[in-house]
């Protein structure tokens, strides 16, 4: 499993790492371009690997965005099937 911190929660996503027995820790390259639109990239390769991506959105939106479903470890901690698979 990898954890992967947003721009705005680094910290929070360092500590989910920890509390999984220190798993592999990213923090993506981010660019903003003069219309607005975010370039996001992050190094490595995940296939097959379970990733999760910090910050979580609220239950219901999660719903929506994930229609194969998701599984939630904590409050703020959800895990999902690879949107391809």
């Amino acid at each position: 499993m990898h954890v992967i911190g947003g721009t705005a929660s680094t910290d929070l996503a360092e500590k989910i790492s920890r509390e999984l027995g220190n798993a592999p820790f990213a923090v993506p390259f981010t660019k903003r371009f003069p219309d607005g639109e975010l370039y996001l990239r992050v190094g490595g390769r995940f296939d097959g690997e379970d990733v999760i991506i910090v910050p979580a959105v609220p239950d219901d939106e999660a719903k929506t965005r994930f229609p194969k479903g998701f599984k939630a470890l904590k409050p703020y901690l959800r895990v999902t099937p690879q949107p391809n698979k």
